[in-house]
């Protein structure tokens, strides 16, 4: 009898020691929070570029500025934010090199008396979405505001004083003066880029329109006399080969 207790015994303790009923299985560690992605800028909205002038005006107006000579003296770095400002109240007289702040994406528009017009979508280098307006915007525009001018700007905007530089064959967006700006003769104009949206303007000494051309057809050729007014809207740069 003793010895079957003990049998007994030992077969009940080896059973409960190896007993293998499964533990409860480790927590599996929560996996980490995948990032939310940066939200992209709106865009801003693409202006209104100019349109081809009528070329059979004859009421000649007024000259708008002086096309022999510059004077650049009075004009002042300015930064303007958005809104509609006056030449000659909210920023001095002058020419000026008109970019977009630092990181912005601007709309910049100038409108005046005698129905010239220019409008331009300024992006900055740094601008998180340069690459996807590359095709309709502009890194600069350069102009001469004169008194009563109207501006209208979507973005801060800053106007750096820029006096004439010697002509070196290319100019880039704005306005410019034949004679003081690029010598008068024969050219053969050529956009730097796919150009999309590039135009040339010529004005007359007294701001009739002479010429239009777009670019979007390859080279342009023309012929510039002394004191017309160029307008290079929608291309960074044209170059100027003389033919």
């Amino acid at each position: 009898m003793v010895v079957a207790a003990i049998v007994a015994t030992v077969v009940f303790v080896t059973k409960d020691k190896d007993d293998t009923t499964p533990s409860a299985s480790p927590s599996v560690n929560s996996l980490p929070t995948i990032p939310s992605l940066p939200t992209i800028p709106s865009l801003p909205t693409i202006p209104d570029f100019p349109t081809v002038p009528n070329t059979t005006t004859t009421n000649n107006v007024p000259p708008i500025q002086n096309r022999t000579s510059r004077d650049n003296s009075g004009a002042k770095l300015t930064t303007l934010q958005s809104g509609t400002w006056t030449v000659g109240t909210d920023i001095p007289v002058g020419r000026y090199t008109v970019t977009a702040a630092p990181s912005n994406a601007v709309v910049f528009s100038v409108d005046d008396s005698y129905d010239r017009y220019m409008a331009e979508m300024l992006v900055a280098p740094d601008y998180p979405s340069a690459d996807v307006v590359a095709d309709i915007s502009v890194p600069s525009v350069v102009i001469d505001l004169e008194t009563g001018q109207s501006i209208e700007i979507d973005g801060t905007t800053i106007f750096t004083p820029t006096d004439t530089a010697s002509f070196t064959g290319t100019l880039t967006t704005g306005e410019w003066i034949v004679g003081l700006d690029i010598p008068a003769g024969n050219y053969t104009a050529t956009a730097s880029s796919s150009a999309l949206l590039g135009m040339l303007l010529i004005y007359s000494a007294t701001n009739v329109p002479v010429g239009s051309d777009f670019f979007d057809s390859g080279a342009v050729s023309l012929s510039l006399a002394n004191e017309q007014l160029i307008v290079i809207s929608g291309v960074p740069k044209v170059t100027f080969t003389a033919a």
